[in-house]
């Protein structure tokens, strides 16, 4: 009962931190019951800006997503906040870990691809929010598209790519799995 228990533990401990491994490199797929989570840091297909995603609190079964990166032209470094906002409530929020992706319900999927929708995705360069979905394509590419009027045809699609790391190294904020990582007692 005990080498199972102790074989249990290191198995516990080797899919940690291969999943801590994998996430650290981007481009990952995290797979559950409530749907698969692309793990890691991921470019627009314009390359405006780089977004987490992780599940949002408290709803786990919804996916969120934040901005951890903004290209110069499109984030103002001099400006760093949300002052396109249509709430001036809002406008004083730092970009830097700034909710973009919200509210995405899994739609199902198999193997590493699947479909989230019916979340909303913020634009801070214009201020605009969207109805957003989600396809996994693979656990190098997302494909997102962004809607109005909760009309998935009256919309635009990007592909998402992982992070290069020259914009891993230029994040505003840590990514999630790291700040995890450095916990005391990991």
């Amino acid at each position: 009962m005990l080498k199972q228990r102790a074989r249990g533990m290191v198995a516990a401990l080797a899919l940690g931190f291969a999943g801590w491994a994998a996430t650290a490199a981007g481009g990952a797929l995290a797979a559950s019951g409530a749907g698969i989570v692309p793990q890691g840091v991921w470019l627009m297909e314009n390359g405006k800006a780089a977004v987490e995603f992780y599940r949002c609190e408290p709803r786990t079964d919804r996916l969120c997503g934040r901005l951890l990166w903004g290209r110069p032209d499109q984030y103002p470094p001099d400006d760093p906040t949300d002052f396109r906002n249509p709430d001036p409530d809002l406008r004083k929020r730092a970009l830097c870990g700034l909710p973009v992706v919200w509210d995405l319900r899994w739609r199902g999927g198999r193997g590493e691809t699947g479909e989230w929708g019916g979340g909303q995705v913020y634009d801070p360069t214009s201020g605009e929010t969207y109805g957003a979905r989600m396809e996994i394509k693979g656990p190098e590419e997302l494909r997102v598209r962004g809607y109005i009027l909760g009309i998935s045809l009256l919309g635009k699609s990007q592909t998402w790519r992982p992070a290069p790391p020259e914009i891993m190294g230029q994040l505003c904020a840590k990514p999630l799995a790291e700040q995890v990582a450095e916990e005391p007692g990991r």
